[in-house]
């Protein structure tokens, strides 16, 4: 049969499984979902499982095509030259959205955070856990272990002492928006040379060790990255 007609349903292979997926009409979408190892056709999304998607998918750049607010630490850092990062991070990156987007960042106190911004806006959360109240709250769960002597996300570790993560995930007290721990937009001052440079220069995740004087491409040496799974494993 020719694709999409009406008196065929369409077959769709996902890892070598043969299904059927569900009869064309007006408009055609088909849901597949994978349970104990094995493709079937769902009827819907489901929408209680953490899984990536559309306008749910990372990197950390994503956060930013959407209405966003920065969260102001208000407490003390564990490690001042942690706390310094970023805070410096934070005012750069308000700096970077006025010159290249011509806007003003929305910026709150994390003391001062309302149910309508968890609900209606990205939350990019800068600081640690003993300075930002919110990062606090939903630390646990994060896939990061950060304590104020070590970092560990996945296999990669990193001195907390002098190291920060910046990520994107979804956000534990509003599942259908994004937190972003320490970062704006990822492409710096090195990308205003030319409109084609300014793509994400960062996936979902880094280890940075913030010792390291940032530069025109990084927020300071980046000792590891990567991408979360489909599941944000």
């Amino acid at each position: 049969p020719v694709p999409l007609d009406k008196t065929h349903p369409p077959r769709v292979t996902i890892d070598g499984t043969d299904l059927a997926g569900p009869a064309v009409a007006e408009k055609w979408t088909a849901h597949f979902q994978k349970t104990a190892g094995k493709w079937a056709l769902a009827k819907t999304p489901d929408a209680t499982a953490l899984a990536k998607r559309h306008g749910l998918q990372g990197p950390i750049d994503d956060a930013f095509v959407d209405r966003f607010i920065f969260v102001r630490p208000t407490g003390k850092a564990w490690n001042e030259a942690v706390g310094a990062w970023s805070l410096a991070e934070m005012k750069r990156a308000a700096e970077q959205w006025r010159i290249v987007f011509r806007g003003e960042a929305l910026v709150k106190d994390d003391t001062a955070l309302s149910a309508d911004d968890i609900a209606n806006a990205n939350l990019v959360l800068w600081g640690d856990p003993g300075s930002n109240k919110v990062l606090a709250q939903v630390l646990a769960k994060l896939p990061v272990q950060w304590t104020k002597e070590k970092l560990a996300l996945g296999n990669s570790t990193a001195d907390a002492t002098h190291a920060a993560p910046v990520m994107i995930f979804p956000n534990p007290l509003n599942p259908a928006r994004y937190v972003v721990l320490n970062s704006g937009f990822t492409f710096r001052a090195g990308a205003t040379v030319s409109n084609s440079q300014q793509t994400p220069k960062l996936p979902d995740w880094a280890l940075v060790d913030v010792s390291k004087p940032a530069t025109d491409r990084a927020p300071g040496e980046v000792l590891s990255a990567g991408f979360f799974d489909e599941h944000w494993k």
